[in-house]
């Protein structure tokens, strides 16, 4: 009998002291998930109320603060987040602000009207979506007395948009803070942008290497060329080739022969572009088409560049309307890929946008050669380009033109009618993305230390070169754009690099540009290589960029959780315990 009174008493014993452990746990599971909660909720509604600039600024800045701070943390990664910490900072101290600089025309007519006209409501549209505020400086004169306030947006603007008629110089490079940006790369209008600096240019390049030559029409500017066009015809009588002479009102003539006379009736009172006819267009339902191709520069020496997905395909009639777009008459790039594909194969077409890329990136690297020594390793300068290419009936692509502001007006209702737009939003997006990349960039370089070392740090004479900051500046944008471009594809630096080795070699041995530190030639090779190792940890790793961004308060709830986790399950451990130990 008390045997079993006594049984009963530690059975009943034990159900106590199960019931109160759990009773404890739940109360304690409670109040931690209370807490959690509230903090949580407390927290994300301080960062809904917050700036989206001061919240990134504040994440980074501490991220870095704290990784500079460890012992641990390699000399390579202290050097790459100062790097970094310079250019946040200095944004930081900016507004997310945009000046537009520019002349309105009067009594233009409609089909007349300035760029300005045309161009601003895109870029206002685009510049509202990505919270800038835009501050129109039109028609101003120089001599009003600046106020405080203009003083201070003056010095704390991010970008600077200069539109077809502004009357105001572009800011030096030595004015500008990190991180500003200017959307006009100086000197690149006279030698790329223009008809006649474009026709220049690429007779340049034919002078250099006779294995460029199909990057373009040959063409010169008359009366300004007359005599070296004439010096041309004269050393090349027995080419069969037929002219195009273009005149400012869009006039056209086609001409089998072209002799003296004929150049300076054509040439004296207006003037008149004179370029090859490209005999054998590709015609795509009985049409000529014209491809317009976004393409944005956001460094030169060393370059940097990226072709938009949505470039623009343009029915056109023939020579004897003046090579006109037809209207309504546009396709999208993705139709054009579909067009070819479908009736010559997709690897048809994947040759096509491979010698595509290619013609515009030996442009660039021409362009970017000649460029002023100044804007060397310099970020703050960017410009948008529209390149007008056509192909000839083997689908070779030959370069027409650049223009150096592009139109982003399409006929309503198009298939490109909000594809511009896309262009635009894409470009800033890229252009003034705030995420530290130091860290990936660390790696990159490690993988390729046989390759690259870092001044002040680790430089041997066995590398083929050591980064300057410039260098690494370079490296951490290219990083960074790279992986966050949206529409855009990075076509340089990129991982075909080598096939414009050859090029590099022939401009840098013919001296046509002032080369200083290192040649242009060992850059390009070992930031190959870097693209390379890039592509390869990109193929390697099944996380995306997008899931790499963790925002501080979801990090502070989860650490949060995961000690209430944690809690939780010590306490139902000591439960099992107790249960085990009874029936034992």
């Amino acid at each position: 009998m008390m045997r079993r009174i006594m049984s009963c008493r530690r059975a009943w014993d034990l159900l106590v002291v199960i019931l109160i452990v759990v009773l404890v746990s739940l109360l304690l599971s409670y109040r931690m998930g209370t807490a959690v909660t509230s903090s949580h909720s407390s927290n994300l509604g301080e960062i809904k109320n917050l700036k989206h600039r001061e919240v990134v600024q504040d994440r980074l800045g501490k991220r870095h603060e704290n990784l500079a701070q460890e012992e641990s943390v390699s000399p390579l990664t202290k050097k790459l987040i100062e790097v970094e910490q310079r250019l946040l900072k200095s944004l930081g101290q900016l507004q997310r602000l945009a000046v537009a600089h520019g002349r309105r025309s009067n009594g233009v007519s409609a089909n007349k009207r300035s760029l300005i006209e045309r161009d601003l409501p895109s870029y206002e549209r685009a510049l509202k979506k990505q919270e800038f505020l835009l501050d129109v400086r039109f028609n101003i004169s120089k001599t009003r007395q600046k106020t405080t306030d203009d003083y201070k947006r003056d010095s704390a603007w991010m970008l600077s948009l200069y539109l077809n008629g502004s009357s105001d110089s572009y800011p030096s490079s030595g004015t500008l803070k990190p991180g500003q940006k200017v959307n006009r790369i100086a000197g690149i209008e006279s030698m790329l942008a223009s008809r006649s600096g474009f026709c220049r240019t690429m007779r340049d390049l034919r002078s250099i290497t006779a294995a460029e030559t199909s990057l373009s029409p040959l063409c010169f500017s008359l009366p300004r060329e007359n005599v070296e066009f004439l010096q041309y015809l004269t050393n090349n009588e027995s080419n069969d080739v037929r002219w195009l002479f273009r005149r400012a009102n869009c006039r056209i003539e086609l001409f089998n022969e072209v002799d003296r006379t004929t150049i300076n009736k054509l040439s004296s009172t207006v003037d008149v572009l004179v370029e090859q006819y490209v005999s054998n267009p590709l015609l795509v339902f009985g049409k000529p088409v014209s491809l317009c191709a976004y393409v944005l520069v956001t460094s030169t020496k060393p370059l940097r560049a990226f072709l938009h997905k949505d470039s623009v395909l343009h029915f056109r009639y023939d020579f004897t309307k003046a090579f006109m777009k037809i209207p309504n008459r546009v396709w999208s790039f993705k139709q054009f890929q579909q067009y070819i594909a479908h009736n010559f194969g997709k690897p048809v077409f994947n040759k096509v946008l491979q010698d595509l890329e290619s013609i515009i990136v030996k442009a660039l690297i021409v362009s970017d050669s000649l460029l002023p020594t100044e804007l060397s390793g310099k970020e703050n300068f960017f410009q948008l380009f529209s390149f007008d290419i056509i192909f000839t009936s083997t689908f070779r692509p030959v370069i027409l033109g650049v223009d150096g502001q592009p139109m982003f007006e399409t006929v309503p209702g198009s298939s490109a009618e909000h594809q511009n737009l896309s262009v635009l939003d894409d470009m800033l997006s890229l252009l003034f993305l705030e995420e530290s990349v130091a860290t990936a960039t660390e790696k990159l370089l490690r993988k390729a230390g046989d390759t690259v070392g870092i001044n002040d740090i680790e430089c041997h004479t066995h590398q083929e070169m050591c980064f300057t900051d410039i260098d690494l500046v370079y490296i951490l944008n290219t990083k960074r754009q790279s992986a966050h471009k949206g529409g855009f594809r990075m076509i340089y630096p990129n991982v075909d690099g080598l096939n414009y080795s050859s090029l590099l070699e022939q401009l840098y041995s013919q001296q046509m540009a002032a080369w200083t530190g290192p040649s242009s030639v060992d850059r390009h090779r070992v930031i190959t290589k870097l693209m390379t190792i890039a592509a390869e940890f990109e193929e390697n790793s099944d996380v995306s960029p997008e899931n790499l961004k963790t925002d501080i308060t979801y990090a502070v709830s989860i650490d949060a959780n995961d000690i209430h986790c944690s809690y939780g399950t010590v306490v139902y451990g000591i439960i099992f315990k107790v249960f085990f130990l009874a029936h034992s």
